[in-house]
């Protein structure tokens, strides 16, 4: 798959693939060892994402920070579902809370996008002891409307090819062609159990 073929190369160039047992859970992490003076960095995808995206940052940040870690939420990437289900968003922050007093160990520059950017935050709220710094890219969690976070949701609920090539092209101004050539495995991530479930949950809250 996709997902393994980048594995490989990340591995091949000497990033670390890792599974961590943290907060009773399985979860798989990549981790640089950085050259740099700066804390460690924190990589937390979105929803339906995964530690793979961040494959063009991970060995850049690097060279300005003492370790670089990008984590798969359990169910998500490599970390395996638990055997009791998906995780509510309470779990997936106790997830993370547990990784950064574990494995982290110190204060780090935590970087967030769409629901990983949501956690970040609430990490730096409930355990600020775990955050020197935040960067939310994109994040999830701004007031919206009743009506504007069904249609979001909808919008998400990729089943087929040809939705996750609308949701691609909605997602680009102009949609690289390998954008386009992604979508398949974009619908394969929208899903999983994981990310079913959370969406499911988000809807429920709104009615």
């Amino acid at each position: 798959t996709l997902q393994g073929y980048l594995r490989r190369r990340l591995i091949a160039a000497g990033v670390g693939s890792e599974l961590h047992r943290v907060g009773g859970h399985s979860v798989h992490a990549y981790r640089v060892a950085g050259t740099g003076r700066g804390p460690p960095v924190l990589l937390v995808h979105g929803l339906g994402g995964s530690a793979n995206g961040w494959v063009r940052v991970l060995r850049a940040l690097g060279r300005d920070f003492s370790s670089v870690h990008a984590v798969d939420l359990p169910g998500n990437g490599f970390s395996p579902l638990p055997a009791s289900g998906p995780l509510t968003l309470e779990e997936h922050l106790g997830v993370l809370h547990a990784y950064c007093r574990e494995v982290v160990k110190e204060p780090a520059f935590v970087v967030g996008n769409s629901l990983g950017g949501a956690l970040s935050v609430l990490l730096a709220a409930l355990h600020p002891g775990d955050v020197a710094a935040l960067a939310l890219v994109a994040p999830a969690g701004g007031e919206m409307t009743r009506a504007s976070m069904l249609q979001l949701m909808r919008t998400l609920d990729v089943r087929t090819t040809g939705d996750a090539v609308r949701l691609t092209r909605r997602l680009f101004h102009h949609a690289p062609l390998v954008a386009i050539l992604f979508a398949p495995e974009m619908r394969k991530m929208h899903a999983t159990p994981a990310v079913r479930a959370l969406r499911a949950r988000a809807q429920e809250h709104e009615h």
